[in-house]
């Protein structure tokens, strides 16, 4: 719906534009959906605006209402610029979070692969009891790397959850 008030908004202020060249010999020509064709003679507008309320313009002059719809576009520029350096924001923060998400599920494989390894040094030890001092150390580096590991995945997910929250953000805006 913005859309075709913004389209509208930009046909009105073409048609206007022509219309101010021409040395206040223009009129205002709408359209109908029905063929039902309305001119308005220059100076007879008081204000043109959207059924819905959103948009107004009003003037003495088609030459006021020219310099209100002016400004307006300008708004209209300042917004664009301003969602296309939102929508940049975001595309960015989604590459961010595939990458982050990509190395979470990397580290969930090294802690699965850690995790079996130290099970098979604890079957080891409880097979032989000659190599016990030995695994257990090793159950000890295994350990502080699924530390570290869940350490760093924590850090990985709460980042991923950061992200998402400044996507989500940049979205509802």
């Amino acid at each position: 719906m913005k859309k075709t008030i913004l389209m509208s908004l930009f046909a009105t202020l073409l048609s206007v534009f022509t219309a101010s060249a021409q040395s206040n010999t223009y009129s205002i020509i709408i359209k109908m959906q029905n063929g039902t064709v309305f001119t308005i003679g220059p100076n007879e507008a008081d204000s043109i605006y959207f059924d819905d309320g959103k948009l107004t313009v009003s003037g003495k002059s088609i030459e006021a209402i020219e310099e209100r719809v002016g400004i307006l576009e300008s708004a209209v520029s300042s917004v664009m610029a301003i969602a296309t350096k939102n929508s940049n924001d975001i595309n960015e923060n989604k590459k961010d979070i595939l990458s982050l998400s990509g190395q979470t599920n990397k580290l969930e494989k090294e802690q699965v692969e850690v995790k079996r390894d130290v099970q098979n040094a604890l079957d080891i030890a409880n097979s032989n009891s000659t190599i016990i001092g030995q695994i257990q150390q090793i159950i000890e580096v295994f350990d502080s790397k699924i530390t570290f590991l869940e350490q760093d995945n924590k850090e990985l997910k709460a980042k991923i959850e950061t992200l998402e929250k400044i996507v989500s953000d940049l979205q509802n805006k």
